[in-house]
């Protein structure tokens, strides 16, 4: 498998927030006896050397009255007001119900697709799917090497995210490229499959070169614990396909959109 960088994105943003929640509660020593915390592994975690395992991640979402979003998105946003987004979007189509259905859950996810670049590849993707002021949206964090193109090194310059659309018999996401380069609209069907969704990609760009612009993509949702959201993003990358788990892969290179 081809792991980007995404280990190292996830320590350097966990790195930061901690950085700033111990600067409202207290210093490296304090922190490092309150949570039973060996002060050098807590200063390696606060250089962004290493993340925590799954049980001290608890320790530090209990003291700081966060969640494992912590990974994943600036401390800020973990406890920042709602953004009128509701009202925004209504601003541009009132006769459409932005409302989230209640079908797809808050929650993290692996957004698993096949690269827009050839020769295709595996990709997955750690991605965090929240309601804000009653519209779902999503988050994640690109590899440094998406397949068609090189990301900066700085993960907050690779943070790619969008809007959920939900509809009868689905949802669509559109994403907007963290360099704002490109649009991406992806649909993903309802199916018998619990937590499971399946569909396809449509990337917006031009007749380019050794592009394939749809793409098979499925979205597989996490159970709701430090220890699997840890997993995934230590495992998200670029990957060869037949590194995929055989059950996905089959979903993938099924869909009408492969090829």
């Amino acid at each position: 498998m081809i792991n980007t960088s995404s280990p190292h994105d996830t320590r350097g943003i966990f790195a930061r927030n901690l950085k700033l929640l111990m600067g409202e509660h207290g210093n490296v020593a304090e922190l490092s006896r309150v949570l039973d915390v060996n002060r050098t592994q807590l200063n390696r975690f606060l250089s962004g050397e290493s993340f925590p395992r799954p049980d001290i991640l608890q320790r530090f979402c209990d003291h700081f009255n966060v969640d494992a979003r912590i990974l994943l998105e600036p401390v800020e946003s973990l406890k920042g007001p709602t953004t009128g987004l509701k009202q925004e979007l209504e601003k541009y189509g009132s006769g459409y119900n932005y409302e989230a259905s209640g079908r797809l859950h808050d929650g993290f996810y692996i957004f698993w697709k096949l690269t827009y670049g050839r020769p295709q590849k595996g990709q997955s993707i750690l991605t965090l799917v929240k309601t804000v002021d009653g519209i779902q949206t999503f988050s994640g964090y690109m590899p440094k090497a998406s397949g068609t193109y090189f990301m900066p090194s700085d993960p907050q310059k690779r943070r790619a995210g969008g809007i959920i659309f939900p509809q009868d018999d689905g949802f669509s996401m559109l994403a907007f490229d963290p360099q704002g380069r490109r649009i991406s609209l992806s649909f993903m069907e309802y199916g018998y499959m619990s937590r499971l969704y399946v569909g396809a990609s449509y990337l917006s760009t031009g007749d380019t070169p050794n592009t394939q612009p749809y793409v098979p993509v499925a979205m597989q949702q996490l159970p709701p614990d430090a220890q699997h959201v840890l997993a995934a993003a230590r495992d998200s990358g670029l990957r060869p396909l037949e590194t995929i788990p055989p059950a996905i892969r089959e979903l993938l290179l099924a869909s009408p959109a492969y090829s």
